[in-house]
C-alpha cells in the first residue's frame, strides 16, 4: 500500500457527469489509504457527481469551461489554453505528488500541466477499449488525436487499463511498452449480503406486487445499447403481461429513447428513471439485470449487479468477457441483437433455478476478484512508485 506519509493525488477529469470514470473516483476517494489528500479537478461545468465526491472525502475544484468542437479551432484553442492556465495554477497551489488523468481532454491538459510543476508524476486510466472516435480514417481530428496520444502516452509514467482488451488496444494501437501499461480492473464496495430489501425497494419505485422487473443501469448514450433492450422488451410484453423495464441513467439519448418507447407502444411498460444516486437499491427490485452495451471497459454497474447476486444478461463485448462467463455467471449474447436479448431474459425468467445459480456464481466472483480494496491497492502501488 501507499506510504503513510502525506501524499496529494490530483485526479483530473473532463466533467463530473454520471459515468463509470466518475464513479471510480468516488470509490477511490472514499477508500484511499490514510495520509492521502485526494483532489479532483473537473475541466467542464457539469457537476452532477460533485457532491458525492465531497461526501466521499475528496476536495473538488471545477474549472467550469464549456468545450467547443475541435473544428472550431480558435474557440477550442482558447478552451484548452484557459484550462491549462487554471490547472497549472491549481498544481502550484496544492503541489500534487501525482497527476492522475481520466478521459480525453484531461489527459492532454494533465500532461501539459506537469511541465509547470516538475515534482508531479503523471499517470492515466484508460476507461474504454476505444482509442479513437468512429470517424473517417482521414478525418483531421483523429489524425491529430493519434499524433498527440502517441507523444503523450509514450511520456507518461504509467497507464492503467480497466480491461485486458483495453490494454491490448493500447499496446497494438500506439505501440507502447508492455511494462508501462497495466490492467487494473474496476472494483466496487460489496455489501455483506446479497439480500437487498426487495419490498422496500419496490415500494419506493411504486411497483405492483406482481410486476416482474428488468433493470439496466448506464448513461443514455449510443454505446450503452439501451435502444436494443427497448426493442427486446417489445418482443417480451405479450408473453409476460406483468413485465416492466426500468432504465436508470441520464444522457443525450433520452429523447431518442422516449420516442422509440412510444413508437413501440411501450409507454408505461418502460420507465426512464433518470440519474439515481442509490442504484444498489434498484438491484433489490429487479428479477433480471441487462447490459446491452456495444462496447465496454470494466463496467462498475455489472460488478454491482454481480455483487447483488442478480442474474445478468449482457453482451459479449470488451471487459464484459473479463467479468462474465456464458452459462456460468451470466447469459451472454451478441451486441445489437434485440431478439437474442429477449430470449436470454425469457430464459432467466422461465428457469428460476438457472437464475439463482447465475446470481450466486456472479456474487462469488465479485467477492473473490472485484472488491474495491483490490482496485485501491493496485492504484496506490502506482501512486507510490
Amino acid at each position: 500500500m501507499i506510504s503513510p506519509a502525506a501524499k496529494t493525488i490530483l485526479s483530473v477529469i473532463d466533467a463530473l457527469n454520471m459515468g463509470g470514470a466518475q464513479e471510480l473516483l468516488v470509490l477511490l476517494a472514499r477508500n484511499s489509504p490514510p495520509g492521502v489528500r485526494f483532489v479532483v479537478c473537473a475541466l467542464q461545468d457539469d457537476q452532477t457527481m460533485a457532491d458525492r465526491l465531497r461526501q466521499a472525502g475528496a476536495e473538488v475544484h471545477v474549472l467550469g469551461r464549456r468545450r467547443p468542437s475541435l473544428l472550431q479551432f480558435f474557440r477550442f484553442a482558447s478552451y484548452m489554453a484557459g484550462g491549462l492556465r487554471d490547472l497549472a495554477r491549481l498544481c502550484a497551489s496544492i503541489r500534487p505528488d501525482v497527476i492522475h488523468c481520466h478521459l480525453s481532454d484531461a489527459v492532454f491538459l494533465g500532461f501539459a500541466a506537469s511541465f509547470f510543476h516538475k515534482g508531479s508524476r503523471v499517470m492515466l486510466t484508460k476507461h474504454t477499449p476505444v482509442l479513437f472516435p468512429k470517424r473517417s480514417i482521414l478525418d483531421p481530428r483523429n489524425l491529430l488525436r493519434k499524433a498527440a496520444l502517441w507523444l503523450i502516452y509514450r511520456n507518461i509514467r504509467y497507464i492503467a487499463a480497466v480491461s485486458e482488451e483495453t490494454r491490448r488496444n493500447l499496446l497494438q494501437g500506439l505501440g507502447l511498452s508492455r511494462d508501462r501499461v497495466v490492467t487494473i480492473p474496476n472494483g466496487v464496495e460489496i455489501p455483506a449480503s446479497a439480500r437487498g430489501k426487495s419490498e422496500a425497494a419496490r415500494e419506493a419505485l411504486d411497483l405492483a406486487p406482481d410486476e416482474t422487473v428488468i433493470l439496466t443501469v448506464g448513461r443514455l448514450v449510443p454505446v450503452k445499447g439501451q435502444t436494443y433492450l427497448v426493442e427486446a422488451m417489445a418482443r417480451l410484453v405479450d408473453r409476460y403481461p406483468t413485465l416492466t423495464l426500468l432504465i436508470a441513467g441520464e444522457g443525450p439519448c433520452r429523447k431518442e429513447l422516449e420516442k422509440r418507447i412510444e413508437e413501440l407502444g411501450l409507454t408505461g411498460r418502460v420507465r426512464l428513471l433518470g440519474y439515481r444516486k442509490e442504484v444498489l437499491r434498484l438491484y433489490a427490485a429487479a428479477q433480471v439485470v441487462v447490459f446491452p452495451s456495444l462496447s465496454e471497459g470494466t463496467s462498475l454497474a455489472i460488478i454491482e449487479a454481480m455483487a447483488a447476486g442478480r442474474p445478468i444478461v449482457a453482451t459479449s463485448v470488451g471487459g464484459n468477457l473479463d467479468l462474465l462467463q456464458h452459462q456460468s455467471t451470466a447469459l451472454l449474447v451478441q451486441p445489437e441483437d434485440a431478439a437474442s436479448l429477449a430470449e436470454a431474459v425469457a430464459q432467466c425468467m422461465e428457469d428460476p433455478a438457472l437464475a439463482t445459480r447465475l446470481g450466486a456464481a456472479a456474487r462469488r466472483k465479485a467477492l473473490a476478484e472485484h472488491g474495491i480494496e483490490r482496485t485501491v491497492a493496485a492504484y496506490a502501488a502506482l501512486w507510490s512508485n
